[in-house]
């Protein structure tokens, strides 16, 4: 007969449904979310070097060419990239939709983990609140009172949008019914679009906004997460501690 063989942290005696709650329940702990949402922002801003890396080549292989910046048609911009690209299979047109929707789980993490420190009544229970149902960033740190700037709340709100659609999926998670000729929708961004967002990386002000966002309104409240971490598990498994 095969020997069982267990998880070192589970004991013979225990049932699988038991184990399997103090699992769920240590990983209910604001730090696990915390540490989550860090590593995720690592992330995207490896992503959000490399594609600002590809793109400074391509304007570097433009300016070579003697590329005219100052007036050009889109289908020569399209057409002068792709030759850049066929050249060079090292060379890639750089995306950032990946930093954004990284950057929107990273801050989706944070915030249900200031939340959750902020009631910790929510910690120990075999499913996850009904307020942690939710992407709405700003919806999360108005519930844990952290105050946005204007710039900030329109950072969160633009990834929060494309997180619901370009940033994992070719369109919208839902159609976009409005009368206003400038909030027509044509879908994915096209290849030239992103060839013309080529030129002068849009995203850099964007980036500015959020990590200002991490070091003024996030960083003393992780800190806080992380100052609470003892308390938490204190709260959540009740033991006893040695005198």
């Amino acid at each position: 007969m095969k020997d069982q063989i267990y998880h070192y942290l589970f004991s013979p005696s225990s049932s699988t449904g038991d184990f399997n709650r103090q699992m769920y329940w240590l990983g209910q702990q604001p730090t696990n979310w915390a540490s989550k949402g860090m590593r995720l922002r690592r992330d995207a801003s490896l992503f959000y070097e490399t594609s600002e890396k590809a793109r400074l080549i391509l304007v570097t292989e433009l300016e070579r060419s003697n590329f005219n910046f100052g007036r050009f048609y889109r289908w020569e911009l399209q057409e002068r990239i792709l030759q850049i690209l066929n050249k060079n299979q090292d060379y890639y047109l750089p995306d950032f939709d990946s930093y954004y929707l990284l950057m929107h789980l990273a801050i989706e993490n944070i915030l249900k983990a200031i939340w959750l420190d902020h009631y910790p009544e929510n910690i120990g229970f075999d499913k996850l609140p009904r307020a942690l149902n939710t992407h709405n960033l700003c919806q999360l740190a108005t519930d844990v009172n952290l105050p946005l700037s204007p710039n900030q709340e329109k950072a969160l709100s633009k990834i929060g949008e494309l997180f619901l659609g370009y940033s994992r999926y070719p369109i919208r998670n839902r159609i976009n019914l409005t009368s206003d000729t400038e909030g027509l929708d044509f879908g994915e961004k096209n290849f030239d679009s992103t060839c013309i967002d080529c030129l002068e990386n849009p995203y850099a002000q964007d980036k500015q906004v959020l990590d200002e966002f991490f070091t003024e309104r996030l960083q003393t409240r992780l800190e806080k997460v992380f100052d609470n971490s003892h308390e938490r598990m204190k709260s959540t498994f009740d033991f006893a501690e040695r005198t």
